[in-house]
């Protein structure tokens, strides 16, 4: 469903317009991924990517027990803390062990 968007780009505060017709207003239809014009039909952008959660929560404690995140970016480590941690206990997500050579 497309859904009148009055663009301003965030990272320059300033007003986003159409490139064709000036025009300032744009429709933004997340079904097909693209935003385009209201006056003139131009589609400015056609790559739209949903970053929302793929999940809906109707309660705030839904909402807290699906949050995806897990700890801060850290400078004091090498990788930053965004090192994947595995198990201790040698099985897969699955539960079958993991041969030696995987580990």
């Amino acid at each position: 469903m497309a859904r009148p968007v009055r663009a301003i780009d965030r990272k320059q505060g300033m007003m986003r317009v159409c490139t064709i017709c000036g025009g300032c207003e744009f429709h933004q239809d997340s079904s097909r991924g693209e935003k385009t014009c209201t006056s003139c039909g131009c589609v400015v952008s056609d790559r739209h990517v949903d970053t929302g959660p793929e999940w809906r929560a109707f309660t705030a404690e839904e909402k807290n027990a699906r949050a995806r995140t897990g700890s801060p970016m850290t400078l004091t480590m090498a990788d930053k803390g965004l090192a994947t941690t595995i198990g201790w206990s040698d099985r897969d997500a699955s539960g079958r062990s993991i041969a030696a050579s995987q580990r």
